[in-house]
């Protein structure tokens, strides 16, 4: 997804979707979709303004925020995935697709992915699909490996256990014995005591 505030080594992001229009220009059977995040319809007018005057050209497909289609799916057809960091760069690991991302990620290390800090290593990414565009197992396993951390020591998943059930599939239950009512209730009660206790101590 793309925000029109994050200004990174390459600009900002209306910046280099004018950049990347160019590029792709120069490159032969590929075509650039860009997906405005969906969450962008739910911004000031004035945001939403900005990104409904981004029109399609030759070779570059503008999908809006309120367009009806599955970001997942989007990722599903494509040879490679484009990012400024969302998660959906992480998500395209999992559906075994190489990614670029164009400032820092939690996931910038990871073999499947390019952090590219200019415009010659977004060109060599670009050309470089052509000749490999899927992923290793050890690839896809070190993905996977970052989500059992995500969901059993860096932010656990509290009311739901996530198993692997083939390379393209999370299937998530509910462990938890708690309705989401009483979920809120504790959460608000912590809330509320943690206050308390900030209130005490100075």
């Amino acid at each position: 997804g793309f925000w029109d505030i994050w200004r990174e080594n390459l600009g900002n992001q209306f910046v280099v979707i004018d950049k990347l229009r160019a590029l792709i220009a120069k490159q032969e059977n590929l075509r650039l979709v860009i997906r405005i995040h969906p969450n962008t319809k739910n911004k000031p007018w004035q945001v939403r303004k900005k990104w409904s005057k981004l029109e399609s050209s030759d070779g570059v497909e503008i999908l809006y925020a309120e367009d009806k289609i599955s970001s997942i799916d989007l990722v599903r057809q494509s040879i490679g995935v484009l990012t400024f960091g969302s998660t959906i760069g992480l998500e395209s690991g999992f559906l075994g697709k190489r990614v670029a991302v164009l400032c820092d990620a939690s996931y910038d290390t990871f073999s499947h992915v390019t952090k590219c800090n200019d415009w010659d290593c977004v060109d060599f990414w670009l050309k470089s699909l052509k000749e490999k565009n899927t992923l290793s197992n050890e690839e896809k396993s070190s993905v996977f490996k970052r989500a059992l951390f995500v969901s059993k020591a860096g932010v656990p998943f509290v009311n739901h256990e996530i198993s692997l059930q083939h390379w393209n599939s999370w299937s998530p239950s509910i462990n938890s014995g708690l309705v989401p009512s009483e979920r809120n209730l504790l959460f608000l009660f912590y809330k509320v005591w943690h206050k308390l206790i900030l209130q005490l101590i100075r």
